[in-house]
């Protein structure tokens, strides 16, 4: 990686750290051009107690779509990226890039662990969305907006722009 990459990934991801034990880290190219870091979790993963949870899909909202209704859907980006982990159990995801030790201050794409705390966090989200009147639905790692008119639709992907809780 290049030292900007690098620069970039730490501060977005990871922050360094003087740790004493690390992961191999790879990176793999993204459609768009960038860089997305993939850290080797299989060791850690087999420890961790893997709870049940429901996610849901597109198949499980069609149901509810009227006809006639507006919806926008939106895409997260990098959506496992927004949960900061605990102080404490950063030193259990340190990898190194070249010389350099890192530690992930975020949840890991990779750790067995992150679908359910991401989609459970994706529920609080939308449960306070919709008590603010937007009709919104959370799947995998898009959101659904829907509305009664384009208008609506259009002012409620305003509020999510604008209300720093609901971007979390």
């Amino acid at each position: 990686m290049g030292k900007k990459t690098q620069l970039r990934f730490s501060h977005w991801y990871a922050r360094c750290c003087l740790g004493v034990k690390a992961k191999a880290i790879d990176t793999k190219m993204e459609a768009k051009g960038g860089l997305r870091p993939i850290l080797d979790l299989q060791n850690l993963n087999e420890y961790l107690k893997k709870l049940k949870f429901r996610m849901v899909s597109l198949a499980s909202i069609i149901p509810s779509l009227d006809l006639g209704d507006w919806h926008v859907a939106l895409d997260l980006k990098g959506p496992h990226f927004h949960r900061e982990r605990f102080q404490g159990h950063r030193r259990f995801l340190q990898f190194t890039v070249g010389p350099d030790r890192y530690q992930f201050v975020v949840l890991p794409f990779g750790l067995a662990t992150a679908p359910r705390v991401f989609a459970k966090c994706m529920s609080v989200v939308a449960a306070y969305l919709r008590r603010r009147g937007i009709q919104i639905s959370p799947y995998l790692n898009d959101w659904l907006v829907k509305g009664c008119s384009r208008s609506q639709v259009q002012r409620d992907v305003v509020v999510l722009h604008a209300d720093p809780w609901a971007c979390w």
